[in-house]
Parts: structure tokens; sequence; C-alpha cells
């Protein structure tokens, strides 16, 4: 187990013996994670906001639930995609989806502008999943197996999404649209 691992599961720990000071460090040492998590899932800013804010509130209320022999970095991820799935299904029962060419995409952290028009480009054919997979392995370096813990997936799964997701993007390379 990892140090920064330790350290999550630690504050998760003082938590739940009703440290409120640990919910502080907790979101300094899960926040890039779940960033990266629910930017695979969403576009914009303020949606990855609040489904962050959601997953802390969620983490808070079931701190009870926590066990601390199990990874708090795969339980707080775990929850983090529920929401995302969650919303992203509420949303789809209340409005048919907006046209994705028409939606802007959120600012990577890296400055890149060939990151964000490929995040744009591949939207249409990969899931959120597909896209979180691809973001944490490709921009974070997680390896598969990483990956696999934090999203509650076996290596083998993780692995089946991402190369899914490869397949669907080199179909499409080929397309005389997809640079235009």
């Amino acid at each position: 187990m990892g140090q920064h691992t330790r350290e999550v599961n630690e504050c998760l720990s003082k938590l739940k013996d009703n440290d409120h000071d640990a919910m502080e460090l907790l979101i300094q040492k899960t926040q890039r994670l779940l960033y990266m998590i629910l930017r695979g899932f969403f576009h914009h800013e303020q949606d990855i906001a609040d489904a962050m804010q959601e997953t802390y509130l969620r983490v808070y209320q079931n701190i009870h639930k926590y066990k601390s022999h199990h990874s708090g970095l795969a339980w707080i991820s775990k929850i983090a995609k529920n929401i995302a799935v969650d919303i992203l299904r509420k949303r789809k029962y209340e409005q048919n989806q907006d046209d994705v060419s028409n939606t802007e995409m959120a600012d990577p952290n890296h400055d890149s502008v060939q990151f964000k028009d490929l995040l744009h480009q591949i939207h249409p054919f990969t899931s959120p999943l597909q896209r979180s997979i691809i973001i944490m392995h490709i921009v974070e370096g997680y390896t598969f197996m990483e990956i696999g813990t934090l999203l509650d997936l076996s290596t083998s799964n993780t692995k089946y999404h991402y190369q899914k997701a490869m397949e669907n993007i080199r179909k499409h390379l080929d397309k005389e649209d997809f640079y235009d």
C-alpha cells in the first residue's frame, strides 16, 4: 500500500472517529483523483465541482460504512463514479441529451489545446467510463491495476474498456470529418 493510500485511509479513520478536521486533509489528498475521474463523465467545470461536492458530502454522511481494511481511495472513487452515473441518468430521463458538438469541454489541467480537442473528438464514440480510464492512464499515468482498484473494476475489465475505446477511436480516425 502506497504512502498516499495510507494517508487517505488514515484521514477516513480519523473522520470515522469524529475528527472533523480530517475532512479538509482528505479533500486535499483526493481532489485531483476525483477531478480526473469526474472529468471523464462531465464537460463543464461546474458539473465536475457539483459532483465532487456531492461525493464529499456522501463520504461524510456514510463514513460509518467505511471499513478501514479496504482502500479509502477505491471507496471514495466508487462513490464519485456512482454519483456521476446517477446524475447522467437523471439528466437523460429529464431531457434529451444536447448535441455533443454544441457542448463546451471542460478545460483540462493540461494547457494543451490538442488534448482538449482530442477529448472533444472522442466524446461521441467513447463512454464516460472509457474516457475516465483514458484520462487516468494516458494523462495521469495510472496503471490498469490502479485504475481498476479506484473504479472498482477488475484489471482485465479495465483493460477491456480501454481497448474498446481505442478500437472505436481508431475506427473514427480514418473518417474524414474526425479532424474537421
